[in-house]
């Protein structure tokens, strides 16, 4: 990544929190965030005092609009959490020029976006802190646990001091994160997939479609947390380290065949209208989902679930519009759009020749045929 300092904590999540705390920030300042993330970066913000203000999304780039950014900024701003969805690289001269010019404490969550950068930098490394997620899925899989990474050396040592504070992880809840991610990938191959789940998933959607949308994306159990669960401060362990360091070599290499198949299916759906994130010359996108925009994704869905196709819905919430924070809530309608109507396409490394062809092929009839 190009920095000095790197710390390992149980969550990016954790990583946050840590990164916040150190600033001594007042009761009440101000945090910018995504209106589409994980709850509990939303519960971290909260649970330190912090009130978080949501700015909606480029459809284009699926981060910030700059523009949007600079109008929300108060007097009592202090930091801005921007997070990177999908692998795609937005314009960072934008969003940077912004953020200096208001000296804000900038965390930067790149979970989607290892490898990822705008004009040779790799995200993560623009602001003064970059959080990364090892969660099962990620391109850097460690069985859960998150880093820290900057090159701000007081920063450094406050995390350092932070992650000697973590208790140790109860080795019950280590094996239930392996099981978790075994039985994770062994459901998304394509035999299994194609023969078990893909119909399981038919049958469902027919009977309880709310059911179908919880199964294949949407998270469920949204509650305030006023505080945070225990295991937010447990350690990273060494096994977990084996496990990530071990899969490292292998990242790269992923990149570039995700990156080549995304290449593949834009070029196809070109004459559709190219219904994704934008690209441009200046950003490495590393895709770590590709998604498309579908009109009507359940019946987007199931026309591919049909052909033994996953996609789904992201399992993002909506944390501008949950219900359970009144007083935070705003209207981000490309937010919502990305949640209710973005379709994962898979492009993932494994992925053969002849199975991407169909992929696509697939995509166009569901395109058609759910606008």
């Amino acid at each position: 990544m190009g920095v000095s300092s790197a710390r390992a904590f149980p969550f990016a999540r954790t990583a946050l929190y840590f990164s916040l705390k150190a600033q001594n920030f007042e009761p009440g300042d101000e945090v910018i965030m995504p209106p589409i993330t994980i709850k509990p970066m939303m519960d971290v913000v909260i649970s330190l005092g912090l009130r978080p203000v949501f700015v909606d999304i480029e459809l284009d780039t699926l981060c910030f609009d700059p523009d949007e950014m600079k109008k929300a900024i108060t007097s009592r701003t202090r930091a801005v959490l921007i997070t990177y969805l999908f692998g795609v690289a937005p314009d960072m001269s934008r969003l940077v020029s912004v953020c200096r010019e208001h000296d804000l404490f900038v965390v930067e969550d790149f979970s989607h976006a290892l490898n990822a950068s705008w004009n040779g930098r790799k995200l993560g490394t623009f602001g003064n802190v970059g959080i990364y997620s090892c969660s099962r899925t990620k391109t850097l899989d460690a069985y859960g646990g998150g880093l820290a990474i900057t090159d701000d050396a007081v920063l450094a040592q406050h995390l350092e001091k932070a992650k000697g504070s973590l208790t140790p992880t109860p080795s019950k809840r280590l094996r239930a994160k392996i099981a978790e991610t075994f039985i994770t990938n062994v459901a998304t191959r394509r035999p299994v997939f194609t023969a078990v789940v893909a119909p399981m998933l038919s049958i469902v959607g027919k009977i309880n479609p709310e059911r179908e949308k919880a199964l294949t994306g949407a998270r469920q159990n949204l509650k305030p947390d006023a505080v945070l669960p225990q295991d937010y401060f447990e350690r990273f362990t060494s096994a977990q380290a084996e496990a990530g360091l071990a899969m490292l070599e292998k990242v790269e290499e992923g990149d570039a065949k995700r990156i080549s198949n995304a290449a593949e299916l834009r070029r196809s759906l070109r004459p559709l209208g190219e219904p994704c994130a934008r690209t441009s010359k200046e950003a490495r996108n590393v895709y770590w989902q590709f998604v498309v925009f579908a009109p009507d994704p359940g019946r987007f869905r199931r026309i591919l679930a049909r052909r033994g196709i996953d996609t789904g819905t992201t399992n993002l919430s909506l944390v501008c519009g949950l219900g359970i924070y009144p007083e935070y809530e705003k209207e981000c309608p490309n937010a919502e759009r990305l949640k209710n109507n973005a379709m994962y396409i898979p492009v993932y490394p494994r992925i053969g020749q002849r199975d991407l062809e169909r992929v696509t092929e697939a995509i166009r009839l569901a395109l058609r045929q759910s606008a």
